[in-house]
């Protein structure tokens, strides 16, 4: 886009980098069937539900158990996830577009998006910003961010370096202990120094 600034154009380039968020916040951005469908990821991978309760106490296999070559959410190894591209995802999108209104449904719970043409992944024009598969970062349960364990690693290692600094890390009157005692620890440990912690 072209920004006047006194006088000059100035191009400014946008682009989506990456997009953190649960199935809740995803759901809301992308509309996809997350656990209700039989793909849960909707725009991540193709790994299926695991057995539900009920389907056990009536005999039935799960689709992981029934095929090899179909996983399920508990698979770690994302060479066996069947990883969806961008395109995959549009593909999908035009499929749903072009599907009759009496088999929609078993499309969208299949594929694990919902056909909604104000969203997002059915924006045609937005496609070459918005790319669904390589900016988004699943976070289903918060593991990471938003009270999860990143946010505990940083609060243990700030902890530990108050404790080891002898203080605040940051006031008026001991900036200059504060950067003695990291020197001091750094040449103790030399390049090893936070590897350690």
């Amino acid at each position: 886009m072209q920004v006047p600034l006194d006088g000059d154009a100035v191009i400014v380039k946008v682009s989506l980098q990456s997009i953190l968020g649960d199935e809740e916040a995803l759901n809301s951005m992308f509309y996809i069937k997350g656990a209700s469908g039989i793909l849960p990821c909707g725009v991540g991978c193709s790994v299926v539900n695991k057995q539900t309760a009920h389907d056990r106490e009536l005999g039935v296999e799960s689709m992981a158990a029934r095929d090899s070559e179909i996983q399920d959410i508990g698979c770690s190894n994302l060479s066996l996830c069947g990883v969806r591209s961008d395109e995959d995802i549009w593909n999908f999108c035009e499929e749903l577009r072009a599907e009759p209104k009496d088999t929609l449904n078993e499309l969208e719970h299949s594929t694990g998006l919902k056909l909604h043409e104000d969203t997002l992944l059915f924006d045609v024009p937005l496609r070459p910003f918005v790319k669904p598969a390589t900016v988004i970062t699943f976070d289903p349960m918060h593991i990471l961010f938003s009270n999860g364990l990143l946010n505990a690693e940083v609060m243990l290692f700030l902890g530990w370096l108050k404790d080891f600094v002898g203080g605040p890390l940051k006031t008026s009157g001991n900036s200059e202990r504060t950067g003695r005692r990291l020197l001091e620890f750094s040449a103790l440990r030399g390049n090893q120094a936070l590897a350690s912690f």
